[in-house]
């Protein structure tokens, strides 16, 4: 199975994995955080998270998306 994770970079995808699934993120925003909490947001371009997502949709689709954290 191939997804696609719309989500914040922090994202690891080991733990997919180990489930069989191969996973895919496509970075939406930046954080700095601590285990406290969330303490800035980057925003990415939207042009290039779209680059990214068209990419990986010309070399695997996707058997799923889950999208996480959009900055807005």
């Amino acid at each position: 199975m191939v997804a696609y994770f719309l989500v914040n970079p922090d994202f690891t995808e080991s733990d997919f994995k180990a489930l069989g699934v191969y996973a895919m993120a496509i970075p939406t925003a930046l954080t700095r955080q601590t285990h406290a909490g969330v303490l800035a947001v980057q925003p990415i371009a939207p042009d290039f998270t779209r680059a990214c997502l068209e990419a990986l949709l010309d070399e695997s689709p996707p058997d799923a998306i889950k999208i996480g954290m959009l900055f807005s």
